[in-house]
């Protein structure tokens, strides 16, 4: 034990000095309205989130006093739903967190309840899906995937870098109508999540032809996970 506390690790940061001022690191970092984290975790992007749903629901309720329900899914559908799945193919994925899976299907709900004014949850979850037909936060993370995964494929040569890597270490079968994916990379970093992220191509049952139209890829993306 003397020896470990002896010899531990203990991380510091390089100061970084630019035309003589010193650059401070920071824990987090805002781009493009996702706060990335130094570990590469998102709880101050979901803490972030939550605060701003939270605002967001307290003028909702008060508007669905004045709006038929019709228009209140309307409005929760962009006003809401769009700020709070904003970038979700960056920070939505299988590694995330129980807790940030717990908080993200909290708030998904909470709009869909707002919408119908069902504060005392009368109405249960799986009804409140077939109300407004509309996809589970865990069914939505496989849809941007899928999407995302099948995009980068039909990339064609002279992809960008980080697509040509990708499509080099992914192998395809389609012969049966329902793509599935092969993994051939040697990388023992990002790995598992690459892994993660192809798993739900192997729900698509359309046909696989390359030259897919945006339209219809759209379309038959949602049937599937939908």
């Amino acid at each position: 034990m003397e020896l470990f506390n002896k010899y531990k690790y203990k991380y510091k940061c390089t100061p970084i000095v630019v035309n003589g001022e010193r650059v401070t690191p920071k824990k987090s970092m805002k781009v493009l309205g996702v706060y990335f984290q130094n570990n590469l975790q998102w709880e101050t992007h979901m803490e972030k989130l939550k605060n701003k749903a939270r605002l967001v629901l307290s003028k909702m309720k008060y508007l669905s006093r004045y709006v038929d329900r019709n228009s209140m899914k309307r409005i929760i559908t962009s006003h809401y739903f769009g700020m709070l799945y904003y970038g979700a193919a960056v920070w939505l994925n299988k590694m995330t967190t129980s807790r940030m899976w717990t908080l993200l299907n909290s708030l998904h709900y909470k709009g869909l309840r707002t919408a119908l004014r069902d504060f005392n949850k009368a109405i249960k979850r799986p009804q409140l899906y077939v109300i407004f037909n509309r996809a589970t936060p865990h069914r939505w993370m496989r849809y941007v995937n899928a999407k995302m995964a099948i995009q980068m494929m039909l990339i064609p040569t002279r992809a960008p870098p980080l697509a040509e890597k990708l499509k080099q270490n992914v192998g395809t079968n389609d012969r049966t109508g329902k793509l599935t994916t092969i993994d051939t990379s040697r990388l023992k970093i990002g790995k598992h999540a690459m892994q993660n992220c192809l798993t739900c191509l192997r729900e698509v049952r359309f046909a696989w032809k390359h030259g897919i139209p945006e339209e219809k890829l759209r379309i038959e993306l949602k049937k599937t996970f939908f």
